[in-house]
């Protein structure tokens, strides 16, 4: 099931990725959009977009900065990805009074 979730979403990107960059599309629901790098005239988002089943697809596309420069989606570019939880310990200094 989740490997035809997996391509019904990328043929449902080849139409049109747009309308996935937020909202709900077929009910898959866009999660998160991550900014990537940035350049000069182009930046990178990386999309989290959760399917039907609960599973959850990482694609990303490249955003033009001006009206000169096109959007841009490798259409190959769909991986299934879990959730990982992460703790960060920051240890800082304080007087010792």
């Amino acid at each position: 099931m989740v490997e035809d979730e997996l391509g019904l979403l990328k043929e449902l990107l080849r139409e049109d990725w747009s309308e996935f960059t937020y909202g709900t599309n077929d009910g898959f629901v866009t999660v998160e959009v991550l900014d990537g790098d940035h350049r000069r005239w182009s930046s990178y988002q990386t999309v989290i977009t959760r399917g039907p089943s609960g599973q959850h697809y990482r694609w990303g596309y490249e955003q033009g900065h001006t009206e000169y420069q096109e959007n841009y989606r490798d259409d190959n570019e769909v991986t299934r990805v879990k959730p990982v939880t992460k703790q960060v310990t920051i240890t800082e200094w304080e007087p010792d009074e």
